[in-house]
């Protein structure tokens, strides 16, 4: 046996009574300080370790013993002590707690996210704050970790030249790979008026760079547009605004119009509800639309009897960037027999999210349901196989796979 090592406790810290038995008197204040630190930040951790106990409700512990959970936030700041005490170099305590939520979300759960305060103000930021403004674009994370971009039609990202599914490298100089959708996105945003410089690379392998302003722009879901024969309802995400979005472009469309296209193309989801009143607006009253399963049991969601088409002919545009919400609305159309869907398989993410604020207004994304489109089949992990399959990628695939679709009816 080593000298000092004799009757070292369960930690294993062979050695560290003698030494601190031998620490001269400059060394001693420094320990009294690490000490009264360890008191600081053991009365903080376990202020906040109650709390949590104490607020816990029986729905949110489930069958779990409550006693674990406390016993959880002892260890936790136990072991926030001795790093703060003893490691070498020691983070501050906020910052190991966040590295310590990020990494257990990144494993536990895919589609989970923490954000700081800082970052959950900019999250839920409206359109019209100033110091949060963007590019007119959203962003998507593929399963290898790459970030790729989804322009609004038309808004200042597209007219940069940035193209769908270019793949973001940095931003500012700052790589982006290993980073969420979410935090790669709040490094884009800032101040209007404010320059920011992307790397991008494009489908050809090459990279470029191009410096954009940050300027303030309404927040819009839905885009028209011509292509050929055929004029395009786009929808690259779902938010809150949606199905008024929608409804107003049905509205503004032909009065004769027989078939309608909606290109979801690289929607990777947003609003759930707003993805499943858009579906109602072409489904008649009773019709299924989801069903989300949670921990509090089954929620079935049908149609309330209020939609603004039944008649014309539906093509839905989907590949294999289409997720989550938007993957509800296919089914609920497709399953439904109301529409015909086209392009790739889609991405299969049949969970959904909810964000939970914090007391510090940091927030949590956790996943907390499973959704069954009418079928009763999960597609999550698998995602939909579109009724008309293109081996082509590209837009002009999808306008002649449409057309062909219409001259086969005869429409």
């Amino acid at each position: 046996m080593k000298p000092g090592c004799r009757g070292h406790g369960p930690a294993g810290d062979c050695g560290f009574r003698a030494a601190k038995r031998m620490m001269p008197p400059a060394l001693t204040r420094i320990g009294a300080v690490i000490q009264q630190k360890r008191r600081m930040l053991a009365r903080f951790c376990m202020a906040a370790g109650l709390a949590i106990a104490m607020a816990a409700s029986p729905a949110a512990a489930g069958s779990r013993d409550p006693d674990s959970s406390v016993a959880a936030v002892r260890l936790f700041q136990e072991a926030l002590s001795q790093i703060e005490a003893y490691a070498l170099h020691p983070a501050e305590p906020m910052a190991m707690v966040e590295t310590a939520l990020r990494q257990y979300l990144k494993t536990a759960d895919p589609y989970a996210e923490y954000l700081t305060a800082d970052e959950f103000a900019a999250f839920r930021s409206p359109p019209t704050d100033a110091r949060f403004s963007g590019i007119s674009m959203g962003l998507g994370r593929e399963a290898s970790g790459r970030v790729f971009c989804i322009p609004d039609p038309g808004g200042a990202a597209e007219q940069a030249g940035i193209a769908y599914g270019d793949i973001l490298v940095n931003v500012d100089g700052a790589p982006v790979a290993g980073l969420s959708a979410y935090q790669a996105g709040l490094r884009i945003r800032g101040r209007a008026g404010t320059p920011t410089v992307l790397t991008l690379q494009g489908k050809d392998g090459m990279e470029r760079t191009i410096r954009l302003l940050r300027r303030q722009h309404p927040l819009k879901s839905v885009f028209t547009m011509d292509a050929g024969p055929f004029a395009i309802i786009r929808i690259p995400r779902f938010i809150q605004s949606t199905p008024r979005e929608l409804k107003q472009a049905l509205l503004a469309g032909p009065d004769d119009a027989n078939a309608r296209i909606i290109d979801l193309t690289g929607n990777m989801g947003g609003d759930l509800d707003a993805a499943m009143a858009s579906a109602a607006l072409f489904l008649p009253e009773g019709s299924p639309i989801l069903t989300v399963k949670s921990r509090d049991g089954l929620q079935r969601h049908v149609c309330d009897g209020s939609p603004s088409d039944l008649e014309s002919r539906l093509f839905l545009w989907q590949d294999a960037r289409t997720a989550s919400a938007a993957e509800v609305f296919i089914a609920a159309l497709v399953l439904n027999g109301r529409a015909v869907s086209i392009g790739e398989r889609s991405f299969g993410k049949g969970v959904a999210q909810r964000v939970l604020e914090m007391h510090d207004r940091s927030a949590l994304i956790l996943t907390y349901a499973a959704l069954y489109p009418p079928s009763g089949r999960s597609f999550h992990g698998s995602g939909l196989s579109p009724l008309v399959p293109l081996a082509a990628r590209g837009r002009d695939a999808y306008v002649h796979a449409t057309h062909r679709q219409l001259a086969q009816s005869g429409d």
